[in-house]
């Protein structure tokens, strides 16, 4: 029972320091969040019914705690939620309050055991097998959790982007009052876009041109813009509010 509420107070007192404390102390409950207090809970529960030796719990504690934000924070990107702090912190206090229940509950009304302080005898392959399995456990906790991040690294779909450039389109144009630019699109998205390309410049000159492509097409396009001062093409795709990509040219003076 004791256990229990030590893991809540000692969680509740990370999360607390994490959300309101000063910088450095922020910082080391944050590393207390990260690599003990939910691998302490996990611990907590898994051993509630007989004491572990501080080898196993030296190891399995980090292990468990890693484990949690691995899978966890794989669980909740596929889930479309945004890694942030508060995010972050959700998913270790709810892994510190599901173990210290856990751990109240395997041990309401239980004796915890005492170690074995007998010396190993030949052949006693129980006792062996009870003191390998909680680094085994690890080892393959671990395992399993760096397998299932690359493997789902590897089926991550790949992000759609559009590439936008302007360039002089010629490399000697005679002097003017314009010049020549060539303005080019290459689409990597996944689907149909269109496109808008807002072009300003000097004296309040202003170009719009409009553009659909399908994934892994260009398009390209000369425009006549003032020869002085610097001109600048946005991009918009289909219902951006804010350009998506940006580009300038400088001009004469």
């Amino acid at each position: 029972m004791r256990r229990a509420a030590v893991l809540l107070v000692s969680g509740a007192l990370a999360a607390a320091g994490v959300l309101y404390a000063p910088a450095p102390l922020a910082i080391a409950a944050g590393l207390l969040m990260v690599f003990v207090v939910p691998g302490a809970a996990l611990h907590g529960a898994l051993f509630a019914r007989r004491s572990a030796g501080w080898q196993e719990t030296l190891f399995l504690v980090p292990a468990l705690s890693l484990t949690v934000v691995v899978l966890g924070g794989l669980a909740l990107d596929a889930a479309d939620v945004k890694l942030t702090r508060g995010a972050w912190l959700a998913l270790l206090a709810g892994a510190t309050v599901l173990g210290a229940a856990v751990t109240w509950y395997r041990q309401r009304g239980a004796v915890v055991e005492e170690r074995e302080k007998a010396p190993v005898e030949a052949g006693d392959w129980l006792w062996l097998g009870r003191k390998l399995a909680p680094g085994l456990l690890a080892v393959a906790l671990l395992g399993g959790a760096a397998w299932f991040s690359l493997r789902s690294e590897q089926h991550q779909p790949r992000e759609g982007f559009t590439v936008l450039a302007m360039v002089p389109a010629f490399a000697h144009e005679p002097d003017g009052p314009q010049r020549t630019v060539s303005i080019g699109l290459q689409s990597e998205e996944h689907k149909v876009t269109d496109y808008t390309i807002k072009v300003r410049g000097h004296n309040k000159f202003e170009a719009t041109l409009t553009a659909r492509l399908w994934p892994g097409t260009t398009w390209a396009k000369q425009l006549k813009v003032p020869s002085e001062g610097r001109v600048t093409a946005e991009l918009f795709r289909a219902g951006d509010k804010q350009p998506y990509r940006n580009v300038f040219l400088s001009g004469h003076e």
